[in-house]
């Protein structure tokens, strides 16, 4: 009977209506499914695009601000002018120690300010020189640590941070006797820990 049905010929143009209008909503639902995927996947591109568009130009404007950004000295230290350090007491020595403070931070720092003389300006510069590369390198906790450098001829100088650390002198002269062969072996260790970062040459 089911056979007999299919060869009538209206039975088969209903059969072959339903499965080309089968095949027709099959397809146009996988077409609108493709696009609707193909255009989520093209906005996706595009905000990708833009937030990597993005991510180059802020990266630009920070390299631009870094490259333009004219107060680190070797990228490591503040490079200050002698406007920047204001005076608060020095000590005499042959470098002299004193206290100051700088325009770019609120607390006190220690300095060590080089003398030059007319006729050995050159030799108190090399002199600055080397004693940054030999205290910018050492990262030790009793080590004070170099917070800018002023390499204007006006005012050579080291500036450190804190100023709780006191000058070895006047630690020795208020120290307890018991304190006396600790504080040495510390302190011959810092040394060594200093000689040992110290830059050849």
């Amino acid at each position: 009977m089911t056979d007999a049905r299919l060869e009538m010929p209206e039975m088969r143009d209903i059969l072959s209506t339903r499965i080309t209008d089968a095949t027709e909503a099959s397809r146009l639902s996988l077409t609108s499914t493709v696009n609707a995927q193909s255009y989520r996947i093209i906005d996706e591109i595009h905000s990708l695009r833009e937030i990597h568009r993005e991510a180059r130009e802020h990266t630009s404007r920070i390299f631009a601000n870094l490259q333009s950004r004219k107060g680190y000295f070797k990228g490591e230290v503040w490079d200050l002018a002698p406007g920047d350090i204001y005076l608060l007491r020095m000590e005499p020595h042959h470098h002299r120690h004193g206290y100051c403070t700088v325009e770019s931070s609120n607390t006190v720092k220690l300095i060590r300010t080089y003398q030059p003389h007319i006729g050995n300006e050159e030799d108190v510069m090399k002199q600055l020189d080397h004693d940054i590369d030999v205290f910018v390198r050492p990262r030790h906790p009793n080590i004070a640590q170099v917070f800018g450098v002023c390499r204007s001829p006006n005012l050579p100088a080291i500036i450190f941070h804190g100023s709780m650390q006191v000058l070895v002198g006047e630690y020795l002269d208020n120290i307890p006797v018991q304190e006396l062969i600790p504080f040495h072996i510390k302190f011959l260790r810092d040394i060594q820990v200093c000689l040992v970062l110290e830059p050849e040459g």
